[in-house]
């Protein structure tokens, strides 16, 4: 199971209060992110999954949308 994300202009993907810095930070203009909820998710399992995320520059941000998408992928190994 995958939680997937584009994001303007920086983001962070906190799961059960936890990040991992090498895939839950997000630098970049529209950049896609992918993160591993559960190699293997059973029914019944709960996940909490926070975003931050801030358009820049941060003293005079641009635009209004900032995160683009949030969506939870489910694909099999088979």
């Amino acid at each position: 199971m995958w939680f997937e994300t584009n994001v303007d202009n920086y983001g962070e993907v906190w799961v059960n209060g936890q990040i991992d810095r090498s895939t839950g930070v997000i630098v970049g203009i529209n950049a896609p992110q992918r993160i591993e909820l559960s190699p293997g998710a059973t029914p019944g399992s709960k996940y909490v999954i926070a975003c931050l995320v801030a358009n820049g520059p941060l003293a005079e941000p641009r635009g209004g949308i900032f995160m683009r998408l949030a969506t939870l992928a489910f694909e099999t190994t088979d």
